[in-house]
């Protein structure tokens, strides 16, 4: 219990950062979000694998699904559809079209309040979970997902990078700017634009 109620401690410290620290922007608060605008460069060619439409980015590595770890900070690059064929992204700017957080509802029975199993969400994609409590000791979790639309006219088949990390309370976004910039080190350079 001791365990719980820390982590729902340090949540709501969390929830509390501001976004804009004397105007400047709070890369370490969940609530700044990439303003529209911003600019996502791709600096090295990636590959969607085959019967895939995305690719998975953690700790500077792209991986598949099953290698995520839902508990640190993780993205997915979306393009509109599955091929065949595994398919390059080549080095591009993508433009933030816009930025938003949307909830996936998934549910896991667990008793203990980190599961040993990974839920899936749409696609696959690992999102952030948060949890409540049922009554039979059991947790129902529910992911919440920071998702930036993006575009390049030199490849409008990329959509979209989906962003989260895991934690608690459910209904609050847990991801920041500072964790999407370590998840992507290495592939992609982020500037913020007001």
């Amino acid at each position: 219990m001791y365990r719980l109620s820390t982590l729902l401690v340090i949540a709501c410290l969390a929830g509390c950062s501001p976004a804009f620290i004397n105007g400047t922007p709070n890369e370490n608060s969940p609530n700044f979000q990439l303003p529209v605008g911003s600019e996502i460069q791709l600096e090295q060619t990636v590959e969607i694998p085959a019967g895939r439409d995305q690719l998975y980015f953690q700790n500077g590595r792209t991986m598949d699904w099953h290698e995520v770890d839902i508990y640190l900070p993780h993205c997915a690059l979306q393009v509109t559809s599955k091929r065949e064929a595994a398919r390059p992204v080549q080095p591009d700017v993508f433009v933030v079209n816009d930025t938003y957080t949307e909830r996936f509802f998934k549910q896991v029975r667990t008793p203990t309040l980190i599961p040993a199993i990974k839920p899936a969400a749409f696609g696959a994609m690992p999102l952030t979970a948060g949890g409540d409590i049922d009554s039979d000791g059991g947790m129902d979790y529910e992911v919440v997902a920071v998702i930036m639309t993006l575009y390049s006219d030199r490849q409008p088949q990329v959509t979209a990078l989906t962003c989260a990390d895991w934690g608690l309370p459910q209904d609050t976004v847990h991801i920041t700017v500072h964790k999407i910039r370590r998840a992507l080190d290495g592939f992609f350079t982020i500037t913020v634009h007001p």
